[in-house]
C-alpha cells in the first residue's frame, strides 16, 4: 500500500468530517488526547473556570448594592 493509499484511507483528504471514515476519527481522537496533555488544557481550563466564577462575586454585589440603592 503507498503513502497516498493510506493516507485517503484515514481520510486525510477528505473534503468535510462527514467524508472522514472510522480509522481516521480514531487516529483524530487519539492525537487530540495527546495533545490536551501536552499542552495542559485540563488546567488551563479549570484556571478560567475558577477565574469565571470569581468575578461573578463582585458582581453580584454590585447587583445587590445596585438592588439596594433603587429601592
Amino acid at each position: 500500500m503507498t503513502e497516498t493509499n493510506k493516507g485517503n484511507a484515514r481520510g486525510h483528504d477528505a473534503g468535510s468530517p462527514w467524508a472522514i471514515p472510522a480509522k481516521g476519527w480514531k487516529d483524530i481522537t487519539l492525537r487530540a488526547w495527546k495533545e490536551a496533555g501536552q499542552y495542559n488544557i485540563s488546567l488551563v481550563a479549570s484556571g478560567v473556570a475558577f477565574c469565571g466564577v470569581l468575578a461573578m462575586v463582585p458582581m453580584l454585589g454590585a447587583v445587590v448594592l445596585g438592588y439596594a440603592r433603587t429601592s
